[in-house]
């Protein structure tokens, strides 16, 4: 069960969904905030006309950034809003499987480590007296991360395997879009081509529509990876599909952003190792190849403190220079065993910008140790499917293990490549991972529900 990904089931299929998307991006980038309003207002009552219309527009609403909030004020996301719908219409939908339908408390290991991260941020912030952040503000914080828990637990109980096929093609159709946007962004402004410096201030001034490179680098670098992999099935390879790599791969590049390079880097080597195909080995020999030969000046100017670094503390300093060193003698100096939240020493600020050196930092070994725990026994579970004659599902344990490796390694150097950021909110990249392992155990199901019939019928 692989999904179909060309221009019919991306774009001719979801006309309605891209014209409102592509509206959107028309009236906040125009400034035309004082029709905002009346937008969510429609699609709000869109969103009553079917459950997988509340869907859509939920997932819409929390995936793109860029969406200023209901009446334009500092509070009230349109998302809060987006969920209602999706609440009034999941309540008329029959549940057709359990969560844990593998039987498995995995997920539930996943969701409970993920959400110890947002408590323990969520402190943090509390006690930082610098940061006004209030208990309206945690409140509000915590209902955007179980708004995105009950999204996940109503989709993979109530939609149908072709229904999440379909959710699953809207995700990559939003990131698609959401690249095109880049694209477009950087094409209406040739000028800051010129150099790496005009082009890095040119993505700090227009952080309000796509947020942070260091975020959505990474972001377009692990979608490229995923849809990668989609490609080396036969349905999937069509003039569309890399075409879509293309543009992701290109934002990447004039991304500047080294952690995006590095992501791309670790995690197609590890899609090598795991997948073991020919195909995988020359599309990489392909991409180096072009890297090599037509490298833009402005990526190579981004890059020489890369090629001139002789150990992986000069890469650090390259980055954040010594912003960096104090952050590690932060870490170093209060590890605990226990949580350093609870000790009367606790500074409010982290320094850090590793997830893992801040986790340390701010939960302890015991924290640090329970995230590691959950992505072995994740690790461990799908090595044991990879391990057998998975014909049917062995493109889907590919990618998950690319993510659980890749989240692993990258979360030495940046703070946002994991399910949830170190702030504490779960971001596009975290609800992709999400929803490609909740869609990889069904999957999984499915295939053992195909091997006993067979095995019946033999009998």
């Amino acid at each position: 069960m692989i999904p179909s990904i060309s221009y019919k089931t991306l774009i001719k299929d979801n006309l309605i969904i891209i014209g409102i998307v592509l509206l959107s991006w028309i009236i906040v980038y125009s400034n035309y905030s004082s029709v905002i309003t009346y937008f969510y207002i429609l699609l709000l009552g869109y969103q009553l006309l079917s459950f997988q219309k509340a869907v859509n527009i939920f997932l819409f609403s929390i995936m793109f950034l860029y969406l200023p909030n209901f009446f334009g004020g500092e509070i009230l996301p349109f998302s809060r809003f987006t969920l209602i719908p999706l609440i009034l219409l999941a309540n008329k939908r029959k549940r057709i499987r359990p969560f844990n339908i593998n039987r498995s408390s995995y997920f539930t290991l996943l969701f409970v480590a993920v959400y110890v991260v947002k408590i323990f941020a969520d402190i943090e912030h509390l006690l930082d007296e610098n940061e006004q952040f209030s208990l309206l503000t945690m409140i509000d914080s915590n209902v955007a991360a179980l708004s995105i828990y009950y999204f996940l637990y109503i989709v993979f109980t109530r939609y149908t395997i072709n229904e999440l096929n379909d959710l699953l093609t809207i995700v990559i159709l939003f990131v698609f879009l959401q690249a095109s946007m880049s694209i477009s962004l950087m094409l209406s402004s040739p000028e800051v081509f010129i150099n790496s410096s005009s082009l890095s201030t040119f993505h700090i001034s227009n952080e309000k529509y796509l947020s942070n490179r260091n975020e959505w680098a990474p972001f377009f670098a692990i979608t490229s990876i995923i849809l990668l992999i989609f490609a080396s099935s036969k349905k999937n390879r069509n003039l569309f599909m890399y075409a879509m790599i293309g543009i992701l791969i290109t934002n990447v590049l004039f991304g500047l952003s080294r952690r995006g390079y590095m992501l791309f880097l670790v995690g197609y080597i590890f899609y090598l190792i795991f997948s073991r195909k020919l195909y995988a080995s020359i599309v990489f020999i392909v991409l180096g190849l072009a890297f090599i030969l037509f490298q833009p000046k402005v990526v190579s100017q981004r890059l020489d403190s890369v090629y001139t670094a002789q150990s992986v503390d000069d890469l650090r300093q390259a980055s954040s220079g010594q912003f960096h060193i104090e952050a590690v003698d932060q870490s170093k100096s209060n590890i605990t065993i226990i949580p350093n939240s609870f000790t009367n020493d606790y500074e409010s600020y982290n320094l850090s910008e590793s997830f893992w050196s801040g986790l340390l930092y701010r939960q302890g070994i015991l924290g640090f140790l329970f995230q590691l725990v959950m992505l072995f026994l994740l690790l461990r579970r799908y090595l044991s499917y990879y391990k057998r004659d998975t014909s049917g599902v062995d493109l889907h344990i590919t990618i998950n293990l690319t993510i659980i490796i890749t989240f692993f390694v990258m979360s030495f150097f940046s703070t946002t490549c994991y399910f949830i950021n170190y702030v504490g909110n779960i971001r596009p990249i975290g609800l992709l991972a999400f929803i490609l392992f909740l869609y990889t155990e069904l999957v999984i199901h499915e295939n053992i529900k195909r091997l006993v019939s067979e095995n019946d019928q033999k009998i």
